[in-house]
């Protein structure tokens, strides 16, 4: 898809992931198919918050598959551009500061976001 997009003209393709399948193959498919910028959710720097707010996932591999995209846009020397994201709440606030640190200094970048109530949907 990401090439297709590429091939139609679309100029800035971007990607949303929760990382758990962004395994070593799929990082360089994605980059070498042209893909300029991915945000993946993370919205936790512990393993035990991660379980609460990510409920399945698997911490130390999200982790673990982000690492290895920057490893791989090093050797492949990709333009795409990497951030983690933080969606803020209640269960992970106390770990925002060291998320920020954290990942700013592996060269990535670092979005946090507010947590949204929609029509007063979450309480």
């Amino acid at each position: 898809m990401i090439s297709y997009a590429k091939s139609v003209g679309l100029k800035y393709v971007f990607l949303n992931s929760n990382g758990v399948l962004l395994d070593k193959e799929t990082s360089k498919k994605v980059i070498n198919a042209g893909l300029n910028a991915i945000y993946i959710g993370i919205d936790s720097f512990s393993r035990e918050t991660y379980d609460k707010v990510r409920v399945g996932g698997d911490y130390d591999k999200v982790v673990q598959n982000v690492l290895d995209l920057i490893e791989i846009r090093k050797k492949e020397k990709a333009a795409i551009n990497i951030n983690v994201q933080f969606v803020e709440m209640e269960e992970n606030i106390k770990e925002r500061d060291e998320f920020i640190k954290y990942w700013l200094s592996q060269g990535i970048g670092v979005k946090i976001r507010k947590k949204l109530s929609w029509a007063g949907l979450l309480e």
